[in-house]
């Protein structure tokens, strides 16, 4: 696969359902776009003053109240928010006077090149996940043996343990304790859950810190190879002295195919992440 569409792929087979969503309205957009394009100065600039106008009281509406707590901005929800007030516009004044019911032509023919772009999108997301869900669902088991299973102090130690994520304000996760940052980072990536797992120390048992490496270069190969994203971070309990666990935020792992991943390098547990934002911890049965 080419360099420059492996990054295509990924963005792709992550996206949810509401991003899926915006896509399709963007392409319709661009299809009536081509379809009626008028060369007015006046109109697209009326288009930008009321984006302008339009976005920013939007941004001051969705501002967190003074002294609460403000969760940092993704920069593509910044955009979004002036983007959709320009599009409504300027698709207003295109298609005036052209017999359009609420965003549909009078013709068939006309709304051919549009229902056409989103069933081809929708399609190819659709395919992408699958594909990815089933790359992930392949990755073979651990090797078969006895292994017992947690015990409650270390079961507790795992409730208790400091999840970091070294996004670009880093951030740390807590299980039970929902987090603003994630959401964003959630929102940032167009997906809707992820999966904090880490290779090291399987079956929370201590290994010298070059095989852990080693072990947790394997995961991010695999990761790699099935065209996942991630965020680099590390678990660590606050005083209990366990060495910190070098991990990755896997974004847009559906909770089965994390459980599958974490068996895979023979781990009790996982931290999976939903769309509420709040740290799970899923035990791998």
């Amino acid at each position: 696969m080419l360099p420059g569409v492996r990054p295509v792929v990924r963005y792709l087979a992550a996206l949810d359902s509401g991003r899926t969503a915006l896509w399709c309205y963007a392409l319709w957009y661009a299809s009536h776009v081509a379809l009626r394009f008028e060369p007015s100065q006046h109109l697209w600039i009326t288009s930008l003053g009321l984006s302008a106008i339009i976005g920013t009281a939007l941004v001051l509406s969705t501002r967190a109240k003074a002294g609460a707590a403000r969760p940092p901005r993704d920069r593509w929800v910044l955009f979004r928010l002036f983007l959709m007030p320009f599009c409504v516009s300027s698709f207003a004044a295109l298609v005036k006077d052209h017999g359009y019911v609420l965003v549909f032509a009078p013709t068939l023919a006309d709304n051919l090149p549009g229902l056409a772009a989103i069933a081809v999108f929708v399609s190819l997301v659709a395919w992408l996940r699958r594909r990815a869900k089933a790359n992930s669902g392949a990755v073979p088991r651990a090797p078969e043996g006895p292994a017992e299973g947690p015990n409650g102090a270390t079961l507790q130690a795992y409730r208790e343990t400091l999840y970091h994520v070294a996004a670009r304000e880093p951030f740390a996760l807590r299980i039970g304790s929902p987090s603003s940052e994630l959401r964003a980072a959630h929102t940032a990536a167009g997906v809707a859950c992820s999966a904090f797992v880490t290779a090291c120390n399987p079956r929370s048992k201590r290994l010298a810190a070059a095989e852990n490496a080693l072990r947790q270069k394997a995961l991010c190969t695999l990761l790699r190879d099935q065209g996942w994203r991630w965020l680099e971070g590390r678990g660590e309990h606050p005083t209990n002295g366990w060495p910190p666990e070098p991990s990755v935020l896997i974004l847009g792992m559906p909770r089965e195919v994390a459980v599958v991943l974490a068996r895979r390098f023979e781990q009790h547990a996982l931290v999976w992440i939903g769309g509420d934002g709040v740290p799970d911890l899923a035990l791998v049965t």
